[in-house]
């Protein structure tokens, strides 16, 4: 006969079996985190550095600028190619030209000419100077030629140049930390449109104020929910052997020793029975309820997982589209187990946990593209994608985050039917809009075809989970749409997904009017960003400024005319914690002649405040797609 202790040890080896799993769970995500952490700690360190460099970069071209205004002004030239009778008078005007150029940085100014006659001298010198030549053919400096007659020298103070270049971006500060950065200026023969003559070495060692990656704290949390989850399981283990199996046999054999049993025949059999089920006990319909759900999540996490291990194992450090994937890849998974759970509290069925809404079909088709092509080369596979035969941004009614998983499911059954070439089509046609997936795996055979949208069907699988054709066929009539598929054996197959064509909400912009604009200026830390627009807007012939900190706008907006120029924002600015694209906008006025261009368009909340405030919104995924006219 079993005992108590026997049971109890059940429990106990359940027990050690979760813990040991939940340790070699925590150390594999230790050793990708490891990796993971050292990539991207060396491109924080490359971005700050772009930043830092940026600044001053924009510091010395503002200097430059006031130099070359200065030295082209009539009263400076006057000043210098006066006799010494006549500089006295023209000495006021030369005074009030280079006022401009006072700051608690320069700390004296010395104009030599050639034969060693000092024109002009003011304040004291300092360790650390700048000397340049001015050469002059009609009125304007040029390096290769001119009459280079005259030296003029900056004495400056280091110390208050290090506030200037402060000024011009708040987060940078002298170095105090391991984290320095060593930067050189009058390090090069020329300086703006001066050559330099002599100049003592300039290095500052800055770095930027919370820079630090804050990353950690994400991976302390994620270790804690897992140890929680531990605990909650191990927790539901105990209960349930406790209430289902411990406890009724203690009161059986409480009852058989004192002999209290009303029923002893029908009680001994219960024990028995109770007995015969503890091999079977995690069969029950409860416990079958459990594994289904988490068969749907393991089913739908394997694509997600599986191309950040891809991406991982690169060697080179994250393009940019990569990090765009990986941020898009983890808002996913986290969106798809809260709709789990969600699910799971009414009932075990599919069903969408979220509602639907108008989204880009462009946008929801590249982003689910984005993994498919790296599952599809970790295949040796090829993936062709085509939407030439699309004509501007098209709406339609869908679920962003069904329809992504039911493109990926679909790219993953090709490749389990050993396909080598898949092709992705976009067709417009007759107010509708047709997704077409090919393939040259081995097909299906008509019987099975014949079950697609009748009924859920597998071809050589067992215990599916995941979104199959009939559940992709229901979700898309749902959405007003319908799904068609035509497959041979051993030939290939297509499937088509058509989906009328809706109004296009009222917060995203149809088409991008430039015909009043001379300056497009975009602003956003990602350069993929940049380079998309560049390809897009070049054939207009416009002038392009591309900044990627928030800091510069200021000197930008004081630069260009206000009328003439459109802006091109995101949202989101992680080196500017606290400021984004919509906080820019209002703050500055220019939600008449500005855009906001986010990977979160279809966030309601976003979309809420956009329409309130009146500012247009596109997905980045369909920049190349948005209409222009001029």
């Amino acid at each position: 006969m079993m005992k108590f202790h026997n049971l109890r040890a059940v429990t106990h080896y359940l027990n050690r079996i979760i813990t040991l799993s939940l340790g070699i769970i925590l150390l594999i995500i230790l050793i990708i985190w490891m990796m993971t952490r050292t990539d991207l700690a060396r491109q924080h360190h490359r971005l700050v550095y772009q930043e830092i460099r940026s600044t001053t970069q924009l510091f010395e071209s503002i200097l430059s600028q006031q130099l070359v205004q200065m030295a082209n002004s009539p009263s400076f030239i006057r000043f210098l190619k006066s006799g010494e009778i006549t500089r006295h008078s023209t000495r006021i005007d030369f005074l009030s030209k280079i006022s401009i150029l006072y700051s608690p940085m320069l700390v004296g100014m010395q104009i030599q000419a050639n034969d060693n006659t000092i024109i002009f001298a003011d304040g004291r010198t300092s360790d650390t100077f700048v000397n340049f030549k001015l050469c002059y053919l009609n009125k304007r400096i040029h390096a290769a030629y001119g009459n280079c007659y005259y030296h003029w020298t900056l004495y400056l103070d280091k110390t208050e140049l290090m506030n200037e270049i402060h000024q011009i971006n708040k987060h940078l500060k002298p170095c105090t930390t391991e984290r320095c950065h060593l930067l050189s200026i009058f390090n090069k023969p020329r300086f703006g449109d001066f050559p330099i003559e002599q100049a003592t070495p300039l290095l500052l060692t800055v770095e930027l104020s919370g820079s630090t990656l804050k990353i950690d704290a994400i991976f302390v949390a994620f270790i804690l929910l897992i140890v929680l989850l531990g605990l909650w399981i191990h927790f539901k283990v105990n209960r349930s052997i406790d209430t289902i199996i411990i406890n009724p046999l203690k009161v059986i054999i409480t009852s058989l020793k004192k002999g209290t049993l009303p029923n002893p025949y029908t009680d001994i059999a219960e024990f028995h029975y109770l007995c015969a089920e503890i091999p079977t006990y995690y069969r029950s319909k409860e416990k079958a309820k459990l594994a289904q759900i988490a068969g749907e999540v393991v089913h739908d996490l394997k694509p997600y997982l599986f191309c950040l291990y891809q991406l991982i194992q690169r060697n080179n450090q994250f393009a940019q589209e990569d990090k765009l994937t990986i941020d898009k890849t983890v808002t996913d998974i986290e969106t798809m187990l809260s709709e789990l759970l969600a699910r799971y509290k009414v009932q075990p069925s599919r069903e969408e946990a979220t509602p639907s809404a108008s989204c880009s079909v462009t946008d929801m088709l590249t982003s689910s593209l984005n993994l498919a092509k790296i599952m599809v080369a970790a295949q040796q596979a090829t993936l062709d994608v085509d939407y030439s035969e699309i004509h501007g941004v098209r709406f339609i009614v869908a679920n962003p985050l069904l329809f992504n998983r039911i493109i990926l499911n679909m790219i993953k059954n090709s490749l389990e039917a050993h396909a080598t070439h898949l092709t992705v089509r976009l067709i417009e046609e007759k107010q509708k809009v047709q997704v077409i997936l090919s393939d040259n795996g081995k097909g299906m055979a008509p019987d099975v075809q014949n079950k697609i949208g009748q009924e859920p069907i597998s071809c050589d699988k067992i215990g599916g989970h995941g979104i199959g054709l009939f559940e992709a066929n229901q979700f898309i009539k749902n959405w007003q749409g319908c799904l068609s598929v035509t497959s041979s054996s051993y030939t290939g197959t297509t499937i088509t997904l058509s989906f009328p064509i809706i109004t296009s909400p009222f917060v995203f912009l149809l088409v991008l009017d430039l015909s009043a604009i001379h300056t497009i200026v975009i602003l956003d830390e990602e350069t993929s960003v940049h380079e998309s627009w560049r390809d897009k807007l070049s054939p207009y012939q416009k002038n392009i400024v591309s900044i990627h900190h928030p800091n510069e706008l200021n000197s930008i907006l004081k630069r260009f005319d206000g009328e003439k120029t459109f802006y091109l924002f995101n949202q989101q600015y992680p080196n500017s914690v606290g400021t984004t694209g919509i906080d820019l906008i209002k703050q500055y006025h220019l939600k008449k002649r500005a855009l906001l261009v986010t990977n979160q368009a279809y966030e309601p909340a976003l979309q809420t405040t956009c329409l309130a405030h009146q500012i247009k919104l596109l997905a980045k995924n369909d920049i190349s797609l948005l209409p222009v006219t001029t």
